[in-house]
């Protein structure tokens, strides 16, 4: 694997992808066709780390794909924001996210304040 090193379970998977997303990714001015490989190593190891799980014989009530898939689109959404995440069981936490309170405020504002004509008020925040 060019991307992940010595990746035993699905933790340490969505640790190394969380950091590999920070330094690589386009909204951090990395390379999307780094983010591209990135994406494919990761689903790749996400699936061999699944058949493992299912080959112990352990069962899931949930369906993993999903949120394989949820988990991947919450990331590349907040990462842009440079902010502290950190990965706790299956929360997120973020902090030192002002940018990113500061995006929600100014569009939740600008859906508010529309004019007739559909262009924003010019008024002050």
């Amino acid at each position: 694997m060019k991307w992940f090193h010595v990746v035993k379970n699905m933790n340490e998977l969505r640790k190394q992808y969380k950091k590999l997303l920070l330094k690589h990714h386009p909204d951090n001015e990395g390379k999307v066709s780094d983010m591209q490989e990135i994406n494919a190593e990761y689903d790749l190891l996400f699936d061999r780390l699944k058949a493992e799980t299912k080959s112990y014989g352990e069962t899931r009530t949930y369906n993993e794909n999903e949120e394989n898939k949820a988990f991947k689109e919450v990331l590349n959404v907040i990462i842009g924001y440079r902010m502290e995440i950190e990965i706790i069981g299956k929360w997120i936490w973020c902090f030192q996210c002002f940018s990113f309170y500061f995006e929600q405020k100014n569009s939740i504002y600008r859906s508010c304040h529309k004019s007739n004509n559909g262009s924003v008020e010019n008024s002050k925040w």
